[in-house]
């Protein structure tokens, strides 16, 4: 009556994402200079597929806070503009009463 169950040897829960022998490839990666996509791409090519939000978390779970990170690195506060060199950003100075007086020159 019914079908065999056959019990497997599991630990409870969702199994992870990146296997962790892999955890350590990772950070390593990362600290190389690779960001989040670049590392989900070559976990790709390794027949793991994974999004680079989770490769976010693993590297946040499994790097000290302030850990040095080699490549280049700005402030969350510095964009820079595309094509130009790191440190040479321009600012756009606008008039006062520029809008107004571009609109006087159409009619």
């Amino acid at each position: 009556m019914g079908m065999p169950v056959e019990t497997a040897a599991r630990k409870p829960g969702r199994p992870r994402a990146i296997p962790d022998p892999l955890v350590a490839d990772v950070v390593s990666l990362y600290r190389q200079g690779n960001g989040y996509r670049a590392i989900a791409r070559e976990l790709r090519l390794l027949g793991v597929s994974v999004d680079w939000s989770t490769v976010r978390r693993v590297i946040k779970n499994n790097v000290a806070a302030g850990a040095p990170r080699n490549g280049p690195q700005t402030g969350s506060d510095t964009i820079l503009p595309l094509g130009s060199p790191a440190g040479t950003t321009k600012r756009l100075a606008v008039e006062p009463g520029a809008a107004q007086n571009r609109d006087a020159d159409l009619s």
